[in-house]
């Protein structure tokens, strides 16, 4: 299982955008927010679900996403036309997730 939580792109200016190719990344750890250091991300609105086996979700262009495995499990991201396993060793006995990434049109940078 998953724990998807999504911002829309009008929070952006909580999530303390990283700048330049890394722009759609955040300065925040949403496992460990240091509030003194990011104190309008408490004030930034989401959404938030879990997800399970035979579970998708469409998250929407520019939409910011945070995901958490709160199951133990194997995961394959395909990115760029590039495979990679997170957690290598797999275990036929453990749930396997696999997830898409496809980004469409100019990315927005901040000059």
């Amino acid at each position: 299982y998953k724990y998807i939580r999504l911002y829309h792109p009008n929070e952006s200016s909580k999530l303390y955008p990283r700048v330049g190719r890394m722009s759609n990344n955040s300065f925040v750890d949403l496992t460990n927010v240091d509030e003194a250091a990011f104190p309008l991300f408490k004030e930034a609105s989401y959404s938030e679900c879990v997800i399970g086996p035979g579970d998708m979700l469409f998250i929407p262009r520019w939409h910011w996403h945070f995901v958490e495995s709160i199951t133990k499990h194997s995961a394959m991201e395909w990115l760029h036309n590039s495979c990679k396993m997170a957690e290598c060793e797999v275990d036929e006995n453990v749930e396997f997730s696999f997830s898409v990434s496809f980004w469409w049109g100019a990315r927005i940078e901040k000059k």
